[in-house]
């Protein structure tokens, strides 16, 4: 089998407005001077047999000589550029196919978060509206500038926002309490007397109203609405609201129809109510309050007045913590806190909170510890 060298067709200009295009080849076993004669006799041929013909292909053993008036072969360097030029326009196309799908993706994906959150803007307005629906309505007596400031105070003291802030005017307390009548009084606290009420709702309610010669001011009054807002356990009684009107300054509990622990501890009638059931589970639900205030809310809470009159006592004997007034937030440690206001009640409050002021998470355990003896032995401490 003969392999032919094949030499780069080339076009020749013939005249100024005609080009002669030429390919010629050779067999591999020719010289270059051989292909070279090969070639003249071929060229030499092309005047006896194709003087007449616009071209002409001749063959011989060992060349081949072709040329045409026209260009029979593809230009090599306008097809590189032909297909540079359609690769170019190719990823072009694919480009904008990929913009297009990626902007087509990302609107898609805008319009979702969009419905996302009306969702959720939607759900959270439907909540306050429910929640607003069951707080009692506000109304503005007495001195209102009075009342706008001590409420702003309370607000700027935690961010609160007015429609988690139960407040309840003074008109409906005063008809809730038969004007706080001596009939409705279920005890003396340490800060004012505490009546029973009836809200137009139909809740029977505790209203805890602070006297003017009161040793819980304004800080102490709204440091126990800021705790108790923020404290949720079974154990530990609830807030409902809270007034404040002028001099007037009023807390909203939920209503304990047993009282205190001390009435059922100290009576000698109610006394025999208190078998060993009663007083483990009073003594369980007082220890699961506790832990909760020091462990497991949000903020670590010491009570520094836990005492029986401070622990109230539900329809079925269940104990709730009351009277936050005293408590104060306590930092991540385990160490003592020092204050030089010794707050509290002489019996209950641990040696060195009541000698130094120093006081801790074992200053409640302490008072929580001779809570223990008075319910395990039916006496006071003192």
């Amino acid at each position: 089998m003969l392999h032919m060298v094949c030499m780069p067709p080339e076009a020749v200009n013939f005249t100024d407005t005609k080009t002669i295009y030429a390919l010629v080849q050779c067999t591999t076993d020719l010289s270059p001077d051989d292909c070279n004669t090969c070639l003249e006799t071929a060229i030499a041929n092309t005047s006896t047999c194709c003087s007449k013909s616009r071209g002409a292909r001749l063959f011989s053993r060992s060349c081949f000589l072709r040329y045409e008036f026209y260009a029979f072969y593809e230009d090599a360097s306008k097809s590189s550029t032909e297909n540079q030029r359609i690769f170019a326009k190719s990823r072009r196309y694919w480009m904008i196919v990929g913009l297009a799908i990626g902007s087509a993706i990302l609107i898609v994906a805008l319009v979702g978060f969009c419905v996302y959150c009306l969702a959720i803007r939607n759900q959270t307005k439907t909540k306050e509206r429910q929640v607003s629906g069951q707080e009692v309505q506000i109304h503005e007596i007495g001195d209102p500038n009075k009342i706008d400031v001590h409420h702003q105070n309370l607000q700027a003291r935690d961010n609160l926002n007015s429609q988690n802030f139960p407040f309840i005017d003074l008109v409906r307390l005063s008809a809730a309490t038969d004007n706080f009548s001596a009939s409705n009084k279920l005890g003396q606290g340490g800060f004012g007397p505490v009546y029973k009420g009836q809200l137009l709702d139909g809740r029977e309610v505790a209203v805890k109203r602070l006297s003017s010669c009161s040793e819980q001011g304004l800080d102490e009054f709204t440091n126990e609405v800021l705790l108790i807002l923020k404290l949720q356990h079974k154990n530990l009684v609830r807030l409902l609201g809270f007034c404040i009107d002028g001099e007037e300054k009023l807390l909203i509990y939920e209503y304990m129809p047993n009282g205190s622990l001390d009435v059922f501890l100290f009576d000698p009638r109610k006394r025999a109510q208190m078998n060993w059931s009663r007083r483990l589970n009073i003594i369980n639900g007082i220890a699961r309050g506790m832990l909760y205030l020091h462990e497991d809310s949000r903020l670590r809470i010491i009570h520094r007045d836990l005492k029986p009159s401070n622990v109230l006592l539900d329809s079925e004997l269940n104990p709730k913590i009351s009277d936050f007034g005293m408590a104060r937030i306590f930092g991540g440690t385990d160490g003592a806190t020092n204050t030089s206001k010794i707050v509290g009640t002489y019996g209950y409050m641990a040696p060195e909170f009541a000698m130094e002021g120093l006081y801790s998470i074992k200053s409640d355990v302490f008072s929580f510890g001779v809570l223990l003896i008075e319910i395990l032995t039916g006496r006071r401490n003192a």
